[in-house]
């Protein structure tokens, strides 16, 4: 340092160009260490109180499985049978008590009844403990429709079973219109469109979702690349945007929200009538509905209980910077809601209802989505509620287990391994203690899950879901959502 000082003059400008060089060293050497660190977390690497894997092969012996493909309840249940299981697929279903291999074990599981691994095909995971909290619920696979960098990684990890967590179907970031926020991508010309479909085709992307409020040009060049590129499309609102028609919905693999409709085609009106009108036409489309209630009843509740219902929430659960983000906005909305605007959401929930019902009575498929992770919900729990909330809406057990399996396979396009119990499929399993078409409550508490072929009984489920508390840390979380944005836009 003294060979610096030396080159300057004694004057202010020396003095000045002096500490200028120092301030330079600290400011290389601070960048240097900043680079070192924001790289450490752009690896994603997982972190270490995830579940772990570890496959036996085994037997489920005496147990009765649920068809989900059967056209009714009444041929749905078939007793007394034996699943095979080696690594992550089924392998062999025969009669119960049929021999076995002398190196899997026997789980005699009579009285117990077995249904497919469920289906969210609607969240937005904000944290890796996140999706193994989902899969002790019973959802052995979620669809995130507000996808980033980040969730690639999660998914190649579970792919290469590094951990133990829901399968993951990831949609691109969400495309918006003039505004949004750091996770949409604004799209306002046809030509960022076709090129930002291009982006996450090329990125792994599993598929595009895109909001309503883009333009008429950006949304129909959006479908003709992804059409050109075999990329499904979930949008959101179960009708076209603005100056489009109907027709640019065919093909695509779902339709969000079923509040859309009334805010959409009813324009706020509680017309019972022409709610029937817009379900003929989404039959005549044939594309399935996410009706999300969850979301709805959980923004109702906070807008009429406040406080008082956040209790029961742990918000340990959420990952820290994603609960500072909700935390600031969407939930202070409804918490600063007039009492007649609670009114007024109990009001319209009661009439979502009324159209799932519809929807249902008019045979427009369903799939079964939560919207978990919006607010203080997560995907688990809010399936669950989900699930009641279809109940309520008058849907038989059959016809909700079908949304939350077989239906979102479909969807998917993984039904031949996904979704189904046969022989060569992927040994995602809920264990209940209950028939679950007498008694779909059953499922809130499983007997054990089987999540690609590893067994989880009750006290493994509560091990994960403590464990969940466990998430990544507001700075690295951060981090990770500004990686993102320079990666996509940059």
């Amino acid at each position: 340092m003294a060979n610096i000082k030396s080159r300057y003059p004694k004057t202010f400008i020396g003095l000045l160009l002096y500490k200028s060089g120092l301030y330079l060293c600290l400011g290389i050497f601070a960048i240097t260490l900043l680079f070192f660190l924001v790289a450490s977390y752009f690896n994603y690497s997982y972190n270490g109180s995830l579940p772990k894997v570890n496959q036996i092969p085994i037997v489920l012996d005496q147990v009765s499985v649920i068809d989900v493909t059967a056209e009714d309840a009444s041929r749905a249940l078939i007793p007394n049978q034996q699943i095979v299981i080696e690594h992550d697929r089924i392998t062999q279903i025969k009669p119960a008590g049929s021999p076995i291999n002398k190196n899997y074990i026997r789980l005699n599981l009579s009285g117990k009844y077995v249904v497919p691994g469920f289906f969210d095909m609607h969240v937005h995971i904000q944290d890796p403990q996140q999706l193994a909290l989902a899969m002790s619920y019973g959802f052995t696979s979620v669809r995130d429709l507000s996808g980033q960098k980040r969730h690639l990684a999660w998914k190649n990890q579970l792919k290469r079973q590094t951990w133990l967590g829901s399968n993951l179907f990831v949609s691109s970031p969400i495309i918006n219109g003039k505004s949004g926020h750091i996770l949409n991508q604004i799209i306002t010309t046809s030509s960022q469109a076709k090129k930002f479909v291009q982006f996450v085709h090329e990125k792994g992307f599993d598929l595009i979702k895109v909001y309503g409020y883009v333009n008429k040009d950006v949304y129909e060049t959006i479908a003709k690349e992804a059409s050109r590129l075999n990329m499904p499309i979930a949008k959101h609102a179960p009708h076209p945007v603005e100056g489009s028609n109907w027709d640019y919905l065919k093909g695509l693999q779902s339709l969000e929200h079923v509040e859309d409709i009334f805010q959409g085609p009813l324009n706020y009106e509680f017309d019972i009538d022409k709610a029937s009108d817009v379900a003929k036409r989404l039959k005549q489309l044939n594309v399935p509905v996410t009706p999300t209630l969850a979301t709805f009843d959980h923004l109702t509740q906070l807008s009429r209980n406040k406080h008082e219902y956040i209790k029961q929430f742990n918000k340990n659960l959420h990952n820290p910077f994603y609960l500072d983000l909700k935390e600031t906005h969407t939930i202070a909305r409804w918490l600063n809601a007039s009492e007649a605007h609670g009114d007024y959401n109990k009001r319209e929930l009661d009439f979502l209802k009324q159209v799932v019902y519809l929807l249902h009575e008019n045979d427009v498929p369903m799939v079964l989505g939560s919207d978990g992770g919006t607010m203080y919900t997560l995907a688990g729990p809010a399936g669950i509620r989900e699930i009641e909330l279809l109940t309520e809406s008058g849907l038989a057990p059959l016809d909700i287990i079908k949304m939350a399996t077989y239906n979102s396979a479909v969807a998917l396009g993984v039904q031949e391994h996904q979704g189904v119990i046969i022989e060569s499929s992927i040994a995602d399993l809920i264990i209940l203690d209950e028939n679950p078409l007498n008694n779909l409550q059953t499922v809130k508490s499983p007997f054990a899950i089987v999540k690609s072929g590893q067994w989880l009984d009750r006290e493994a489920i509560k091990k994960i879901q403590f464990n969940a508390e466990k998430t990544d840390s507001w700075f690295k979380t951060a981090i990770q959502v500004i990686d993102d944005w320079i990666w996509r836009n940059v």
